[in-house]
Formats: structure tokens, sequence, C-alpha cells
């Protein structure tokens, strides 16, 4: 058995992967791609058990826990009855909330790593925010992280570490695999370092989501994006967020 718990933190974008136990071999390549990319892959190997059914409910948990899916298709997936029923499970959960479902062909010679590029291309979040706001912001980057998310945190910085550089290699993965989500504030606005992020993300052609946590002007390089309303009710903005995400996926 092959699998990871559902108590472990979400600090990487986890992503649970349906496959068949014929397919193995080339399901370890992806898995193996997807972490060295930085993401969490959740797989599960039923082979060894006696009695699966024992297990299906802790699969069941991860399917309601997830909202990355990865179908590896293949001829033996296709007679599997029982990807078809991780499968109709996922389809279950997609009908109470947004979720990124992709596939790839495991069946093949090579494994389609741009595939698997496409699929990722959703997942990091850089959240640019003055430290003033840090308390409004944090329930938005804890659902972001729930949620499945790889959401940039530059704090703590080790000592040897170049500040600005490791801000701008974030800024550089969010614009290829993600987002780069704006908290606008009137805080925000007068912070050099959020100018600077913004100016940065928007020459790096990043997919950009302005937040409004307080009545504030948008900076001009947020004019005419639509942004998200978060003033009245940041809580329930929170999940409205991760929601705009997953449906903004494709």
């Amino acid at each position: 058995m092959v699998g990871l718990p559902v108590s472990q933190p979400d600090t990487n974008a986890w992503i649970f992967v349906s496959h068949s136990s014929v397919d193995l071999a080339a399901v370890r390549q992806v898995r193996n791609y997807l972490e060295d990319k930085g993401a969490a892959p959740v797989l599960f190997h039923l082979k060894a058990l006696t009695d699966p059914e024992e297990f299906w409910p802790l699969i069941k948990r991860e399917i309601m826990a997830r909202n990355f899916f990865l179908y590896c298709e293949s001829a033996a997936a296709e007679r599997s009855q029982w990807v078809r029923r991780e499968r109709e499970a996922v389809q279950r959960a997609a009908t109470t909330a947004p979720k990124r479902i992709g596939s790839i062909r495991v069946d093949q010679e090579e494994v389609d790593r741009g595939a698997l590029d496409r699929f990722l291309s959703v997942t990091r979040i850089f959240p640019s925010f003055s430290r003033r706001d840090l308390a409004t912001v944090q329930p938005f980057l804890s659902a972001l992280r729930s949620a499945g998310f790889q959401v940039f945190d530059e704090l703590p910085v080790p000592p040897s570490t170049n500040y600005p550089e490791a801000i701008f290699d974030g800024l550089q993965q969010a614009a290829r695999d993600g987002w780069v989500v704006i908290f606008v504030s009137r805080a925000s606005v007068q912070s050099d370092w959020v100018q600077m992020e913004l100016q940065a993300a928007t020459r790096l052609g990043a997919r950009l989501i302005p937040v409004l946590i307080e009545p504030a002007e948008l900076p001009i390089e947020l004019m005419g994006i639509q942004f998200l309303h978060a003033t009245q009710d940041p809580r329930g903005a929170a999940v409205q967020l991760v929601h705009e995400l997953l449906q903004r996926a494709d």
C-alpha cells in the first residue's frame, strides 16, 4: 500500500491520483514528476490487502478532502471496477463543490510531462499583502492551504537567504503554475513591497486575483480586473476565493 493520511499538513499541492494497480510502474513516474514539481500526490495501491473493502472508507475520506484529482488513463484503468468506483466518488464530490480534474495516459511509451505541467498550472498561490493585514489575510491563506493549493510563504527566512530573490522566485513559480492573489487595503496600496510584487507579477504575465479586504483605491495595474469583495464577510470570502480559483482552473 502506498498512501498518505488525511491528517498530514497541507503544505503542498495535494493531488489524489486515481489509477489501476496494473499501471503502477508508469504511475510511479507520474508521482515522481509531480513530487519534483513540489506537489504531494496521494496514491493508494491495494494489491497487498486481503479485504480492500476495509480500506474504502479511508479512500472515500481522501476523495472528499481533496480538490485536485488526476486520472491515470489506460486500458487497465478502463476495466478496473475499483477505478470506476473512485471516479464515481469524485464525480459525486464535484456536485457539491468545484474540483480540478485532469487526466493523463500512462499506457504509452513516454509520460506526457507537458500534460502534467498543464494540470499543475493552477496549483500555486503567491499572496501579496501588507504585514499589517496579516490577521485579516490569514483565514484566506488557511483556506487555500486546506483546499490543496501550494501557498508561497517567505517566512521564516533562513539567514543565508537572499530575500528579494526568494520573493521573485515565488512570483515566477506562481506566474507559471498558478495565481498571484493581491490583498488590497489602505496599507497594501501604500506598501513598497506590495507595489514591487505587483509590478513584477505584471511583467511576468501572472494571472492576478485582487481581493478587496477593506475600502481602498485599486492600483492601476488591477484596473479592469474582476476582484473579490471581502470587506463584509472575510470568512465567507475565503471560501469564495477557493471556489473562484477552482472554477477558473480551465
